[in-house]
């Protein structure tokens, strides 16, 4: 019976069809990680950056996200700070 081969096309064809209803919604990795710098970005801009030929890995990206976003909530809350002590000194 080798050769027949109409059984196996069929099924890859309802496979393929089933495959692309269960696709899911892509997850960001900025989403994953739960901060708000891109990830990506940050990431590409690394191995454009460092010289083991590109080789960059793929948790440095998100805790360099995360750093830069702790620094940048800090830096905020600080200017708020100030601005607070700036009004009073003024008024």
């Amino acid at each position: 019976m080798a050769g027949k081969g109409g059984k196996g096309l069929i099924a890859t064809k309802t496979t393929t069809t089933a495959a692309n209803k269960d696709k899911k919604k892509s997850i960001s990795r900025s989403s994953r990680a739960g901060i708000q710098f891109p990830v990506g970005r940050i990431h590409r801009q690394l191995k454009t950056r460092v010289s083991a030929h590109g080789r960059v890995g793929a948790t440095a990206a998100v805790y360099t996200a995360s750093i830069l976003e702790y620094l940048t909530a800090e830096c905020a809350s600080l200017l708020d700070i100030l601005k607070c002590i700036w009004v009073t000194l003024t008024s």
